[in-house]
């Protein structure tokens, strides 16, 4: 309120001195409404030239009055008995009109702009992945509760190992895939999965197979490679009951990452301001290790995961694009 009285008070301050405020006058058109303007003068022009005659000889026309001028004078022509000649003339001009516009397309191959964009739906694609990062925070809570209950149910059904796999407990090497102990790792984890998501879009069957087929080869790639690092061959399994267990969906995550960059190996996302192409990310993440108290996460398990992605990939491609996976 107080801005708008001292306008008020400036505005009569310069009437009082003779200075009347200024008309507004006609204002520059931005750029859609100039796009706007230009699109329903080729309308008219299409459907009716003798109203854009004017433009053409270089008088100026106001479209909004040109078209107000043709639908009074078709009204006439139709009621003086040629309204069957006007409305063939008519529908003939929209159908020329609709042909480059690409009216005639489906719906579905509707061009989004910034006064229509694309909208997004929730797909199945969609729940398949915010299911799979609900899944690994939901164990990455349970871990970090102060409840011992949950902690040594995660550590021991979801910890894969040379010891649990001697145990018989095999059920860990799946079930290691949505479990996390550290809340950094389940972040790095989910992050990359969700980076390159719209990077060759995935059905919701074809990332669960992936991400669980490389899930578990990079357990049971870990865990072979903590036998063999103890000496498997030598010892047997004698001192590789102490080796470090595996925890994390590293696997899955290399795998779909892999199979993405075979297919698109120039695809590149911007984390703020930095281009990260697909190929040096996935580079980086496989030469990456996490080392915890309860765990280890190396890069056998990373390629053991990428290498389900990368034969992936070449069934994709040895099948000319038919989706191999189903």
């Amino acid at each position: 309120m107080g801005l708008r009285r001292a306008a008020r008070c400036l505005e009569r301050a310069a009437a009082a001195g003779g200075w009347p405020p200024a008309p507004w006058g006609p204002q520059p058109l931005n750029s859609q409404q100039h796009t706007a303007q230009r699109y329903l003068e080729l309308v008219l022009s299409r459907l009716a030239p003798s109203c854009t005659r004017g433009a053409a000889a270089g008088a100026p026309t106001n479209p909004f009055r040109s078209a107000a001028r043709c639908a009074s004078s078709s009204s006439s022509s139709s009621g003086g008995g040629g309204g069957g000649g006007a409305l063939s003339r008519a529908s003939t001009a929209a159908a020329a009109l609709a042909a480059p516009s690409g009216a005639h397309r489906a719906a579905s191959t509707f061009t989004p702009s910034r006064l229509f964009p694309k909208q997004r739906r929730f797909t199945a694609a969609d729940a398949a992945f915010w299911g799979i990062a609900a899944a690994n925070a939901a164990t990455c809570i349970a871990a970090k509760a102060e409840a011992p209950a949950p902690r040594e149910f995660v550590l021991r059904h979801m910890r894969a190992s040379v010891e649990s796999v001697l145990d018989g407990r095999l059920h860990t090497l799946p079930a290691c895939v949505v479990a996390h102990y550290s809340a950094v790792h389940c972040a790095v984890n989910i992050g990359l999965l969700a980076l390159f998501r719209r990077v060759h879009p995935l059905t919701a069957p074809q990332l669960l197979l992936l991400f669980f087929g490389g899930g578990l080869a990079g357990a049971a790639a870990q865990v072979a490679y903590n036998w063999f690092d103890a000496g498997g061959f030598d010892y047997g399994a004698r001192y590789a009951l102490n080796t470090p267990a595996f925890l994390g969906c590293s696997g899955g995550v290399a795998a779909v990452t892999a199979y993405k960059c075979a297919l698109a190996p120039l695809a590149m996302k911007m984390v703020l301001i930095v281009p990260l192409p697909i190929a040096f990310a996935l580079f980086v993440y496989c030469c990456s290790m996490t080392q915890e108290e309860e765990y280890c996460d190396g890069p056998p398990a990373k390629l053991g995961g990428a290498a389900v992605g990368a034969l992936a990939a070449l069934a994709a491609i040895l099948t000319r694009g038919r989706v191999p996976l189903k």
